[in-house]
């Protein structure tokens, strides 16, 4: 039987525990804490150790979480690219994490590939941003590059308003990051991908008052079924960025557009759709 590791940054964390029981049905799985495992790099002799474990013995790996703050996310990829040098397949890649990571480099590589997004900026001081946002037309979109579940996602309707936010963010060190505002009355897409397939896919709508869709802020979820062309786009955007295991948010406003790649979706979408994410997870990467 195959030797899985579900490596997390908290072996409480439901999810984590939902997708390592998952995986007993088809391997051997071992649920692994980031904060615990030392790399060794000697000639011609790597491996990654963990309390009575050598991650070397492993055949796969796979993450859940472990993206914020930076300092984890950096020692991520550092794990991860340690793991496929050694010969353990990794899911999501490091290749794939290291796009993802960024919301602007993920645009980047989506536009690449012809994929339609909405327009997006990015700048690293105030004066540069506000120079882009006074041209554009309100409400716009400021997000945390690295921001996830719907944090750090602003709408903004005035260039005063844009400064503050902006100038908060250049205290913070981040750089700022902007898209133009597409209407859809609060509601988007999420296709979660596992391989090649559409595995599940809701329509997502925002509480009263926000724009935000995501179910961790009160978004209501609905299970349906896509039209070919979207279902296409999805599948194309993980591919793209190269993910085995995403969510891919999309807005259709005539032309379907795709938002972001999330390689850490969450697993509520289960409960909508009635398709066992977890152990879909767990089936293909024991199959791979």
């Amino acid at each position: 039987m195959k030797k899985v590791g579900v490596i997390t940054h908290n072996v409480n964390l439901a999810s984590a525990n939902i997708i390592f029981n998952a995986f007993k049905k088809y391997t051997e799985p071992h649920l692994i804490d980031i904060y615990k495992l030392r790399a060794a790099a000697f000639p011609q002799k790597w491996d990654v150790f963990y309390p009575r474990l050598r991650l070397s013995h492993l055949d796969a790996v796979f993450f859940r979480g472990c993206l914020i703050p930076s300092s984890l996310l950096d020692f991520r990829l550092t794990i991860s690219e340690h793991l496929e040098g050694m010969g353990v397949d990794v899911t999501n890649s490091s290749k794939t994490t290291r796009i993802c990571r960024n919301k602007f480099s993920a645009i980047q590589v989506l536009q690449k590939h012809g994929i339609p997004t909405p327009k997006t900026r990015a700048a690293l001081t105030p004066k540069a941003a506000m120079r882009s946002i006074r041209k554009m037309k309100k409400p716009v979109v400021i997000k945390l590059l690295s921001g996830s579940h719907g944090k750090g996602v602003m709408k903004i309707s005035s260039n005063d308003e844009a400064e503050s936010v902006i100038d908060a963010l250049w205290v913070l060190g981040e750089i700022i990051y902007f898209q133009e505002y597409i209407e859809t009355n609060g509601k988007d897409i999420r296709a979660l991908v596992i391989g090649d397939e559409v595995a599940a896919a809701m329509q997502r709508t925002a509480r009263q008052g926000d724009f935000r869709s995501n179910l961790s802020r009160g978004g209501k979820g609905t299970r349906i079924v896509l039209e070919e062309k979207v279902e296409k786009l999805a599948l194309r955007s993980a591919k793209a960025v190269g993910a085995e295991f995403a969510g891919i948010d999309i807005v259709v406003d005539g032309k379907p557009k795709v938002l972001e790649v999330n390689i850490n979706p969450g697993l509520k979408i289960s409960r909508i759709t009635k398709v066992d994410i977890a152990d879909r997870i767990a089936r293909y990467v024991a199959e791979k």
